[in-house]
């Protein structure tokens, strides 16, 4: 919640505050869970999407097998041992419907926030925390379904102990 959730805090507004800016409000971004088995209590071996009004996780598909998926997403092996994979992805079409072809770069910047404050959290809660920079946009877009043309994935990270 605290990377890229609602800030429920204080008095009830019109517009509700997250934990990040956003150019114009658009929040084009979303975050989709990788969860590798046994190693989040709770939580399958699945991929999750995240829904930010309701703050909680969504199961989307089972995931067979977590290691030979990182591997055949990411460059580095190491990733495959990871708990979780966090995927940062855009709606492009959020900003670009206010801000043109700039908007694109709104939702890079966006997604940097959001990935720092997930390292903050990460460091917070004792937890090891790797953005990852090395990976197939292809393979991970159609592991979680997503259309390149109006939705990519564009930062990812690591989390384990």
């Amino acid at each position: 919640n605290y990377s890229a959730g609602i800030n429920i805090k204080g008095k009830k507004d019109i517009y509700p505050k997250r934990f990040f800016p956003s150019g114009g409000m658009r929040f084009p971004n979303e975050i989709y869970i990788l969860v590798n088995k046994n190693k989040v209590k709770g939580l399958t071996q699945s991929s999750y999407h995240y829904n930010i009004k309701r703050n909680c996780l969504e199961k989307m598909f089972l995931i067979s097998d977590y290691e030979k998926l990182a591997r055949s997403i990411f460059v580095q092996d190491w990733i495959a041992k990871s708990s979780i994979i966090i995927c940062i992805s855009a709606v492009f079409n959020r900003s670009r419907i206010k801000y043109g072809e700039r908007g694109y770069r709104y939702c890079l910047i966006e997604a940097g926030h959001i990935g720092q404050n997930i390292y903050l959290i990460s460091s917070a809660m004792g937890l090891k925390c790797c953005a990852l920079g090395g990976f197939s946009d292809y393979k991970i877009n159609q592991e979680l379904e997503l259309k390149n043309e109006n939705e990519s994935v564009l930062y990812m990270l690591a989390i384990g102990k």
